[in-house]
């Protein structure tokens, strides 16, 4: 409930204009929160999915090769067919933030599905609005929200108490490894 609670600030601040980006009317931040909630369902998919791919034998490498061929194609496909010539000055700086916020997070969290279930990488991907805020405050044209920033944490201290519960959950109802009983003598026989 309080990451819903937390959520619901969130979206408020969009709509009001006390996010990072300001005032964007409410017909922007609803498309915004919308196309942010299916992002959400896409997310828990391709996590779903990942888990498969994991499970069937697949290497963290190949795993992203298959999940990720059809996107960069299409991609490229879009900014090739883009009119605007600043996509060209916004290559390697895009190239950059691939690797850092697409690239790298879905390798290490590829490699960290292998060893957990679904559930705990899920919970895990919280951490991203934490990086992408840092990273917002690299550009000019935000201006860093206190609220922002307070829901994020909220939220990250949310999962991470969730995490420990899990853990401690599965750790106290896992089975007692099977012990042989000790050896009854049979009538007759001595005991050693």
């Amino acid at each position: 409930m309080g990451v819903v609670v937390a959520l619901t600030l969130l979206s408020w601040g969009s709509v009001s204009g006390n996010s990072g980006m300001g005032a964007i009317g409410t017909g922007q931040a609803a498309l915004g929160l919308g196309l942010g909630f299916l992002c959400g369902l896409a997310c828990v998919g391709a996590v779903v999915y990942s888990k498969r791919l994991s499970d069937s034998g697949m290497t963290p490498l190949s795993s992203l090769a298959v999940r990720f061929f059809l996107m960069v194609a299409l991609s490229w496909t879009l900014v090739g067919a883009s009119p605007d010539p600043r996509v060209g000055e916004a290559f390697w700086p895009a190239v950059v933030i691939a690797v850092i916020g697409v690239g790298l997070p879905s390798f290490l969290g590829q490699v960290g599905i292998k060893h957990v279930e679904p559930i705990t990488a899920s919970l895990m991907d919280t951490l991203s609005p934490v990086f992408a805020f840092l990273l917002q405050l690299l550009d000019g044209r935000l201006t860093p929200s206190p609220l922002t920033l307070g829901c994020i944490l909220v939220i990250t201290a949310l999962v991470a108490v969730g995490v420990v519960a899990r853990s401690r959950h599965e750790t106290r109802t896992a089975p007692e490894p099977a012990t042989l009983p000790a050896a009854v003598p049979v009538a007759g026989e001595r005991a050693a």
